[in-house]
């Protein structure tokens, strides 16, 4: 008698779990009868019954669901029949609740599976190009470019939604020395730091090969070599500061040491290909590009391969009275962060045809 209570009391527990997760409305006094009322009105039931009825095996695994799920899905449809209700779903093995409304929410947003195939082709290409991945949960309303040459360091930070450059700025290297131990880039790193804007992800851009192989001339590897190192303490920098890794702060646990990143890298080359300022393995001025971007040159038929931007004349004028050099710090900066914008976050079509080989 013990423990049939026991066994009663726990799948009561279980069923009201189930319910709050789904809205169940009912009494518990019969465990095996009750009444499910999904968080999904009518019309959406009825496409979410009508797209997982019509698809096949194939367009069902576009739909993240494994194999023997589906295989369950389909199994199931054959010997009853298209399925008349959200709850009848329930009935399939292994389909769970969590996993039903997981289904239930893609299908939603995303569509039949057609156009989920489409999206997860998307996001594929995306991954091919940014590392490390965007989380899901990392939303971003700023993003600050940071282009590293052998010639300075320059930044640009562009507010995500009204597609505007808020600032930008750079620091050469003239004037450092040619041999220069850790501490020195260190120093150096701090004083970058504290110049650079505040945002929500700091986009560099990737080395060439991310290895010395092929690089002979010992002027160059010491480049690449101080390169990597500069780069290498600024993420640390980045991620570790209060100033600058607002998501940090705002989720850190007395209990825990981990440090969520916001530092990402772009393939290398990539803003040049996206802006055409690529010939062969060189990158060529990017000063037409930038001139139109910022609106102080026509575009003469050209389409830009990226949302237009919004800046401020002061920032124009700023830019034009730079010498050469450093209007290319700037003009990378910029490139590297629309780029970011336009094919990480807002997966612009056109940016992303624009980088496809081959695609005009």
């Amino acid at each position: 008698m013990v423990f049939i209570k026991s066994y009663c009391f726990k799948t009561q527990l279980n069923l009201q779990y189930v319910g709050k997760l789904l809205h169940l409305s009912s009494s518990f006094a019969n465990y095996t009868e009750y009444s499910l009322k999904p968080k999904f009105n009518e019309s959406e039931q009825a496409k979410i019954l009508d797209i997982i009825n019509q698809s096949n095996r194939d367009e069902l695994q576009c739909l993240n669901i494994a194999q023997n799920k589906v295989k369950s899905l389909e199994n199931y449809k054959k010997k009853n029949g298209p399925f008349k209700s959200l709850n009848e779903l329930l009935e399939v093995d292994g389909l769970s609740v969590k996993l039903l409304e997981k289904l239930c929410k893609q299908i939603i947003t995303n569509g039949s599976p057609e156009q989920v195939k489409q999206l997860n082709n998307e996001n594929k290409k995306i991954k091919q190009i940014l590392g490390p991945q965007l989380p899901a949960n990392h939303a971003i309303s700023s993003a600050v470019g940071v282009h590293l040459a052998p010639t300075g360091i320059s930044w640009a930070k562009v507010l995500q939604k009204e597609n505007q450059l808020e600032s930008w700025g750079y620091k050469d290297f003239v004037n450092l020395p040619k041999k220069m131990f850790p501490t020195d880039t260190f120093k150096l790193a701090t004083d970058i730091l504290y110049q650079l804007p505040v945002g929500d992800a700091y986009i560099f851009e990737g080395t060439s090969s991310m290895s010395l192989q092929g690089q002979k001339q010992p002027t160059v590897v010491a480049s690449y070599t101080q390169q990597l190192e500069l780069s290498s303490m600024l993420l640390a920098l980045i991620n570790t500061s209060s100033r600058h890794n607002i998501i940090n702060q705002n989720n850190k646990k007395t209990d825990s040491n981990d440090v969520i990143n916001v530092v990402y890298f772009l393939r290398s080359k990539l803003p040049a290909r996206l802006f055409k300022t690529l010939v062969g393995n060189e990158c060529v001025s990017s000063t037409t590009t930038v001139l139109r971007l910022l609106g102080d040159l026509p575009l003469d038929n050209i389409i830009l391969p990226c949302t237009p931007i919004t800046v401020d004349q002061k920032l124009k004028n700023d830019y034009a009275s730079q010498s050469p050099p450093h209007k290319e710090l700037l003009g990378q900066a910029l490139m590297l962060t629309v780029a970011f914008i336009n094919l990480c976050i807002k997966k612009n079509p056109i940016s992303i045809k624009a980088i496809i080989p081959g695609k005009k």
